[in-house]
């Protein structure tokens, strides 16, 4: 077929069944992200009831918030690095005198 040869031995089979989404999806292999978390064991003193329970939460952020966050970073960044180019200048101008 891609050199132009009038016969085909044999069709091109375009099965795409294999590539289909599954109902329900179900996963593959374990996530570990949605296992619970391990017990924190912060306490110096020996004994089983000295732990507190930790929670743990799976945040849901909107492209929106995402785009809020991106832009204050990108001030506070720009403020460090206009405050780096200020000290760096003041350094050179003090070697030079």
């Amino acid at each position: 077929m891609a050199r132009g040869l009038p016969q085909i031995s044999m069709p091109p089979l375009i099965d795409r069944t294999l590539l289909r989404a599954r109902v329900p999806p179900t996963p593959r292999f374990h996530h570990l992200e949605y296992d619970p978390a391990p017990s924190l064991n912060t306490s110096t003193s020996p004994g089983p009831n000295n732990h507190k329970p930790s929670t743990v939460s799976v945040f849901k952020i909107t492209q929106n918030q995402i785009n809020t966050l991106k832009a204050k970073s990108w001030e506070h960044g720009k403020q460090n690095q206009l405050q780096h180019i200020h000290h760096s200048s003041c350094i050179h101008m003090a070697l030079c005198n």
